[in-house]
């Protein structure tokens, strides 16, 4: 499943992890996708690799971004701190496990002073996200 973000604004409140929603799919063969709520529904148990990329449109202290199982956090991706408000993106990458039937999403965490978007500026190079299978 490789899919990216059309130039549709969202916004993640300050402090708060917010599920990515990737509103384009490039493929997804199995129909794991809901581009409409951010949802994955892995289709066999086994080991799963995600990978993506984040572009704000504002400055941020902290950038994180996690895994979520069925509503819970399973696996920090990447965190990135700051002493002031200069961070702008975040990549992320790993592995995790999960069964069939699983919700997974894919959810960012920014602090800075109120809400921040993801940038919409050439948004579809900026802003996307893999998810693959790799082992049972």
């Amino acid at each position: 499943f490789p899919s990216h973000d059309t130039a549709t604004p969202q916004s993640f409140a300050n402090n708060t992890f917010t599920t990515i929603i990737f509103n384009t799919e490039y493929t997804d063969l199995s129909n794991v996708y809901n581009p409409t709520n951010g949802n994955f529904t892995i289709p066999t148990t086994g080991y799963y690799t995600v990978s993506g990329f984040m572009s704000m449109s504002g400055l941020c202290n902290l950038l994180a971004v996690e895994v979520y199982v069925n509503g819970v956090a399973s696996k920090r991706l990447d965190r990135l701190d700051s002493s002031g408000d200069v961070l702008s993106a975040i990549s992320f990458a790993g592995t995790f496990f999960a069964s069939a039937n699983d919700i997974v999403t894919i959810r960012l965490f920014q602090t800075n002073t109120g809400a921040v978007a993801r940038n919409s500026n050439n948004a579809a190079a900026e802003n996307w996200a893999t998810l693959y299978k790799v082992a049972a």
